[in-house]
């Protein structure tokens, strides 16, 4: 199962995704050849933004991600 939160606050979008998965080891979400994770890292960073992988103690993996929200009005 997946959980998905989206919300602005401010200047900033809030990104959530949580999932009840196995969770992921903590030495993979450092790992340089994980292309998934680093290319979600370098895309928030793209954008001004940055994200964070944490796997839960309850299982499962939760992925926090913040960037700059568009002005109102503008793509």
């Amino acid at each position: 199962t997946v959980w998905v939160s989206v919300h602005r606050r401010g200047a900033f979008l809030f990104l959530r995704v949580r999932d009840n998965g196995v969770g992921i080891a903590p030495e993979r979400v450092h790992a340089a050849g994980t292309l998934g994770l680093v290319g979600m890292r370098e895309r928030a960073q793209l954008a001004r933004g940055r994200v964070a992988i944490r796997a839960l103690a309850s299982g499962g993996t939760l992925v926090s991600a913040v960037v700059p929200a568009p002005e109102q009005g503008t793509e």
